[in-house]
C-alpha cells in the first residue's frame, strides 16, 4: 500500500457551488492560495486509520456504500449513525500533475451533520476502536496504512492529540461558518 495522505480545504458554500457548476477544481491552486475564507487541514498519512477508527472499515475508492460514524451508548446499543466522506460527490481536480487520485467535497448541511457525529463520538470511543480486535485484525491483514505504528499504544496520544481532535475542530469550525469542505487524497 502506497504512503497517501489527506488534505481538507473549507470554503464558502457558494464557492463550492461555483467550483461544482463550473466543473474547474484545481486543487493545489486552493491549497496554495492565501484565500482568508478557505481554512486548510492536514490529516497526512493518518487518514487512514481515523477512517478505519470511525467507520469500522477500510476506505476503498470502488465501494458504493457509504460507512458511518458509528457511536454506541454505555450498554453498546447504537446510537448515531451518519455518512462519512465517503459519501461526498467526486469532482475531478484538473491539476496536470495528477498528486491528487481523489477529491471529493461536501456541502456546508453534510459539513455539519459529521461535525455533530464527530463531537458526539467521543476520545474514550477513538481510544476504544484502537484497542479493539477489529483494529487489530485489519492492522495485521495489512489493511490500514501505517496501521502498525499507530496501533502502538505509546503512539494513541499523538494520534489523538495531533490529528484526530483537531480533524474534529476543524469540522466544528466549518460547520459553526456554514462552510463547505472539499478534500482530496493523494
Amino acid at each position: 500500500m502506497s504512503s497517501r495522505v489527506m488534505e481538507l480545504i473549507a470554503m464558502p458554500d457558494e464557492d463550492l457551488d461555483f467550483i461544482v457548476e463550473d466543473d474547474v477544481l484545481f486543487f493545489n491552486e486552493l491549497l496554495e492560495s492565501e484565500d482568508e475564507r478557505c481554512d486548510i487541514h492536514s490529516l497526512e498519512d493518518t487518514w487512514a486509520v481515523i477512517w478505519f477508527i470511525l467507520t469500522d472499515s477500510s476506505f476503498d475508492a470502488n465501494e458504493s456504500y457509504a460507512p458511518s460514524i458509528k457511536v454506541y451508548d454505555e450498554e453498546g446499543d447504537f446510537e448515531i449513525s451518519t455518512s462519512f466522506l465517503s459519501e461526498a460527490e467526486f469532482i475531478e481536480d484538473q491539476d496536470d500533475d495528477g498528486a491528487w487520485s481523489e477529491c471529493y467535497y461536501l456541502s456546508a448541511g453534510e459539513v455539519l451533520q459529521i461535525s455533530r457525529a464527530l463531537n458526539v463520538f467521543s476520545v474514550e470511543d477513538f481510544t476504544k476502536r484502537l484497542r479493539s480486535t477489529i483494529f487489530k485484525q485489519a492492522v495485521s491483514n495489512k489493511e490500514i496504512y501505517r496501521g502498525v505504528f499507530w496501533s502502538k499504544e505509546e503512539n494513541y496520544p499523538l494520534l489523538i492529540d495531533s490529528y484526530y481532535k483537531p480533524f474534529v475542530e476543524f469540522f466544528s469550525n466549518a460547520a459553526s461558518q456554514g462552510k463547505a469542505i472539499i478534500y482530496g487524497i493523494g
